[in-house]
């Protein structure tokens, strides 16, 4: 039986970022090695068409910005149909009405100030930017165990796992305002595969799996020109610092598309579409598809509610700088985890950063005439920090947050006998003894500490704050503090 933790088949396409060796090269975006390594990712397929973002266990899919220029254009043919335009005439329309090129900027770098990840791109509406500066190798990460008659085997299954950076970038057009931007930022540092005793003789060859992991995902207002930026420093002094600047021309706002009216109007996280549309456009005909992030305003005063959403647009879609410190204070010394982004109103910065590693977590046991075997489970285990925190409203004066804290450990394995049995094997009674098999087992100990805050009239005053006396007996003080109040660690 294969593991659960199929995820990694694809490529670990979570990649990473503590300080590469000065030997390694940085990948620059759209070279022929970053061209390779986008092909390895996908497993085949375009990086446009599957980005590896799913691999995220930040939250739900909806997090994601998520814009189809398939979606446009069916919109857009929507749109003509009703004017009995045919679908060529609407895709030459879109054609020529579409946002401009882009082009990005983007530079990802460590606490040293080295670059992990840097270049260039085009970037355009509907086409996320994919860039990946990943080294790849295999791993033993589970077995699959079969069995017939007197001879069970262990199928080794292998993985491609990966460490460096990865960066994605879609950005969606918010008429009058700016470009909105969904970021992921993903970096993984592998950390020395170690042979995993199952204490199976017949079960060899298992690798652990084990890395260091930085998730982040985020909303920002991109203007051409000006630098967006975001960091975060974790308690061993790993840190990184991402800086985005857009170079192009501001989005166009409302179009006529034949006798309607066609307006770029991306969603928020969390946002409910319907009440979205009817506190912006109010009441009135028109098609929407929140895949294209656009409405078409059709019927009487199309070009007037238009008119009215574009000012509204710039009331909503308004930037916001998050900045909170995580501190754990124990036995007179703290440690702390430093967030910094520029985010927008009202959407959160999702954050996960600390070490994952795979356990032992179960044993199914398969039998067959005259043979056994147990076959091995495994589960991916977090010890860390998750973070979500957020600017709730346009004087950037409500700060949200929500953490959970991860400490998991291994403790001491220990083997186990399944000893030998007799089962029968027919139906006038002959039986047959089941060889003893011997297992090795990994308790696991999770604490999850969980803390939600958010600010008061006083903007520097302690956001949530918690004690507890951990495993050692010790007093562990916990707070969450915005970084303008934060003392220095």
């Amino acid at each position: 039986m294969t593991s659960s933790l199929i995820f990694l088949l694809l490529g670990f396409q979570q990649p990473w970022s503590s300080p590469l060796p000065p030997t390694r090269p940085v990948v620059v975006a759209g070279s022929e090695l970053d061209a390779a390594l986008r092909v390895t990712w996908t497993d085949g397929a375009s990086a446009t068409e599957a980005p590896p973002w799913g691999l995220f266990r930040l939250g739900d899919e909806g997090e994601w910005l998520e814009v189809s220029s398939d979606a446009r254009l069916e919109l857009a043919a929507g749109a003509a149909d009703l004017q009995g335009w045919s679908r060529g005439r609407a895709a030459a329309w879109l054609a020529e009405n579409e946002q401009p090129r882009l082009r990005l900027r983007y530079a990802l770098e460590d606490a040293a100030g080295r670059p992990l990840l840097a270049g260039v791109e085009d970037l355009r509406v509907g086409e996320p930017l994919l860039a990946s500066a990943s080294e790849l190798r295999t791993l033993v990460h589970d077995l699959s165990v079969e069995i017939a008659s007197a001879a069970p085997v262990a199928d080794p299954v292998m993985a491609l796992v990966g460490d460096g950076p990865a960066l994605q970038v879609t950005v969606a057009p918010v008429a009058t305002v700016g470009w909105l931007a969904g970021v992921g930022l993903v970096a993984t540092d592998q950390e020395p595969a170690e042979d995993l005793d199952l204490g199976s003789r017949d079960l060899g060859g298992m690798e652990r799996f084990a890395q260091r992991v930085l998730e982040a995902a985020w909303r920002t207002l991109l203007v051409p020109g000006e630098e967006r930026t975001f960091s975060l420093s974790a308690p061993d002094g790993r840190s990184w610092t991402l800086r985005l600047t857009l170079e192009g021309a501001a989005p166009l706002g409302a179009r006529a598309l034949g006798e309607t009216t066609w307006l770029d109007l991306p969603l928020l996280p969390g946002d409910d579409a319907d009440a979205l549309l009817l506190d912006f456009v109010g009441e009135g005909d028109l098609l929407f598809d929140a895949d294209a992030g656009a409405v078409v305003l059709t019927g009487p005063g199309a070009v007037e509610r238009a008119g009215f959403v574009e000012q509204r647009l710039a009331e909503r879609y308004l930037p916001a700088p998050v900045a909170l410190r995580w501190v754990e204070e124990r036995d007179g010394s703290a440690t702390a985890w430093d967030l910094a982004a520029d985010a927008v109103v009202g959407a959160p910065v999702r954050v996960r950063e600390g070490r994952e590693f795979q356990v032992l977590s179960d044993w199914d046991v398969e039998v067959a005439l005259g043979a056994r075997i147990a076959d091995p489970e495994f589960a991916l285990v977090f010890d860390g920090l998750r973070l979500d925190a957020a600017v709730a409203d346009a004087e950037g004066a409500h700060l949200t947050c929500t953490g959970e804290r991860h400490v998991t450990r291994r403790d001491a394995s220990r083997l186990l006998l399944l000893g030998a049995e007799r089962r029968p094997v027919g139906i006038d009674g002959d039986s047959s003894v089941l060889p003893p098999v011997t297992v090795r087992v990994e308790p696991v100990r999770d604490r999850v500490l969980r803390l939600r805050g958010e600010s008061g009239a006083d903007p520097t005053a302690t956001l949530a704050e918690r004690s507890f006396v951990d495993e050692a007996g010790r007093l562990v003080r916990v707070r969450v503090v915005p970084r303008a109040g934060a003392a220095d660690r």
